[in-house]
């Protein structure tokens, strides 16, 4: 996993243990009595205010990039609960990419070390529904786009890259009832966001949007590179694309479908 994270005070790591299995199991429940983080210590208090304002400033940016990025360069207890903390909330907002970040905060706790480990399981559980939470919620979202043929592969590799393996691994070593309860409750979460807003990303992310860029810069000046796993990659702007989408009516029709033929026979499908 991630660098390995410092180890607190005993009192602390205590207290910190019994805060994030709060955070993990509480995650199921949308209407849920939230409760804030407040640390009693002052350094604490203005450590966890700077890092979550800073957060927030990439969000109100949109440079979601730039956020997770921010969360994985963590190497505390305490700071990772406060991001945490932040992407639980920021995982109902409807925008699928938080689900997966979210997830993958949770994976780090659970792969922290002294972790208990009734604390491991419930975080694995909580980022194995997260995960296919994000997976749902983007194939929905993606059936709001006018334009077709989005890029699935690449955009579930890029959120999935570091964490489908483990989620793999914890989901061949569930019982048929445990993986019907983690399915079962991404469709509860899922449908008690249906009320959310389109998610230009993901329609930006189709041919036609592609298309459409190139028709107003032929020759990608405004294109940058990017080294990957894979090797260098051209870095289209179409967030620069207004998207279109088809009548919601439609769209809660296609909704259904997906969700109604959500079972996954293998988390490689």
């Amino acid at each position: 996993m991630n660098k390995i994270l410092k180890t607190l005070s005993n009192v602390k790591f205590i207290f910190f243990w019994v805060l994030m299995l709060f955070l993990a199991t509480e995650i199921y429940a949308i209407d849920y009595p939230y409760q804030k983080f407040f640390p009693k210590d002052s350094k604490e208090r203005a450590l966890a205010q700077q890092l979550t304002d800073k957060l927030d400033q990439l969000y109100d940016n949109n440079d979601d990039n730039k956020i997770f990025s921010e969360i994985l360069s963590i190497k505390d207890h305490f700071s990772l609960l406060i991001a945490s903390e932040w992407l639980q909330l920021k995982s109902f907002s409807g925008d699928a990419r938080y689900n997966y970040y979210y997830a993958s905060s949770l994976l780090r706790m659970a792969f922290a070390p002294n972790t208990p480990e009734e604390n491991q399981k419930a975080f694995k559980e909580t980022a194995t529904t997260m995960f296919f939470l994000g997976k749902l919620m983007i194939l929905i979202d993606g059936e709001r786009c006018k334009d077709k043929n989005i890029a699935y592969p690449t955009i579930f590799y890029e959120l999935e890259d570091g964490i489908k393996g483990e989620i793999n691994n914890y989901w061949k070593s569930l019982s048929d009832n445990e993986k019907n309860k983690i399915i079962n409750n991404a469709l509860e979460i899922e449908e008690k966001l249906k009320g959310r807003k389109p998610e230009a990303w993901i329609c930006q992310r189709s041919a036609e949007s592609m298309t459409r860029y190139f028709e107003t810069d032929p020759n990608c000046n405004n294109c940058a590179e990017q080294e990957t796993e894979m090797g260098k990659t051209i870095i289209v702007p179409t967030d620069k694309i207004i998207p279109q989408y088809i009548d919601d009516t439609e769209w809660h029709k296609k909704r259904i479908e997906i969700r109604d033929n959500f079972i996954y026979k293998s988390i490689k499908d």
